[in-house]
């Protein structure tokens, strides 16, 4: 399916100079093909829809990891990250790639298996307070959880079960950071900023 969808972007691309179609992230990493390089997702015009998500998150990611410091590379920092199934070795790919930039930050990738919706359900986005505290409780999570914002209601104030930030920080004993689906924000919120 994804050579198919991408031989006839590549045929709307020669012809009309826009690709049109695309392959969602999610068909990427279930096939365990590599993903295209960012130059090749246009507009990203359904990012929103998890289409070229993961290529937007690296490329932002590696423009960050270039802006930083001598004191943002000396800091000393222990902190934990929760995602769904889908983007678990991604993320673990990104969090690598940070711990290499930055020798004092320990980062430790947790997957989240959605039980909530039922075990079908691997996106990042529809995890639950309960879920992530059912699994993480009695991990190492060090001084801080961060999960992407994309696991809370629009409003950012409940999580899909209805529980709030504060019930899902006070029953893990550690502080909870949402950082937006976006590479920068990820880096500044590992690093506390």
């Amino acid at each position: 399916m994804i050579a198919q969808v991408t031989a006839f972007a590549d045929r709307c691309e020669k012809e009309s100079g826009e690709r049109i179609f695309y392959v969602a992230d999610e068909m990427y990493v279930k096939s365990g093909v590599a993903l295209p390089p960012y130059e090749k997702w246009g507009d990203f015009t359904q990012i929103e829809n998890g289409v070229g998500m993961l290529a937007s998150f690296e490329h932002e990611l590696s423009v960050a990891l270039t802006m930083l410091t001598d004191d943002d590379r000396s800091i000393v920092r222990d902190v934990s990250i929760a995602t769904g199934e889908a983007a678990y070795r991604f993320m673990c790919e990104q969090a690598r790639r940070v711990s290499s930039a930055i020798p004092g930050l320990t980062v430790r990738v947790y997957c989240v298996k959605n039980e909530f919706f039922g075990g079908h359900v691997t996106v990042t986005g529809l995890l639950t307070a309960t879920d992530i505290e059912n699994q993480l409780r009695g991990e190492e999570l060090g001084e801080e959880l961060i999960l992407s914002s994309s696991t809370l209601r629009a409003e950012g104030d409940l999580f899909l079960d209805s529980r709030t930030p504060d019930d899902l920080s006070a029953a893990l004993g550690v502080p909870v950071r949402f950082t937006d689906p976006d590479g920068a924000e990820f880096l500044w919120g590992l690093l506390g900023e």
